[in-house]
């Protein structure tokens, strides 16, 4: 059995897709962002699969468009600055971080922020990454 996948981008000015790639199951969604079309000021919210930082600093960041990951568990990063949160909204935290990994902190090397959220209805934990923005 063979599986597939479909990279999608929506503009949600419309209601159909603005950029649709087709990929064999086992293409890792990182190898899909350079593909991408990117436009300044839009926001891209994308699975964990597609932290690939060298492409979200180059393709994303560079080009004024602003992402929303979901941060992958080994990320290794340093806390420059903590905001008030919610708590009560199921936010634990919102940091400001800057990547500290040998390669990670080349590839971004600009601050990001790091925002913690719990799904108080299944007491799902998520961690979110974005190009820092406030």
């Amino acid at each position: 059995m063979g599986a597939i996948k479909m990279h999608t981008l929506m503009d949600f000015r419309g209601s159909i897709p603005t950029f649709v790639h087709l990929t064999e199951g086992a293409v890792h969604d990182s190898k899909i962002m350079d593909k991408m079309p990117v436009e300044a000021n839009s926001y891209y919210l994308m699975d964990k699969g597609y932290v690939k930082f060298d492409s979200l600093y180059q393709h994303f960041h560079l080009n004024n468009a602003f992402f929303v990951t979901r941060a992958k568990g080994n990320m290794l990063y340093e806390v420059i600055d903590s905001r008030e949160v919610d708590q009560s909204a199921g936010l634990s935290s919102d940091e400001t971080i800057k990547l500290t990994g040998p390669l990670t902190s080349q590839k971004y090397p600009d601050s990001l922020r790091l925002v913690v959220y719990e799904d108080f209805s299944t007491n799902t934990v998520y961690r979110f990454t974005m190009q820092y923005m406030l």
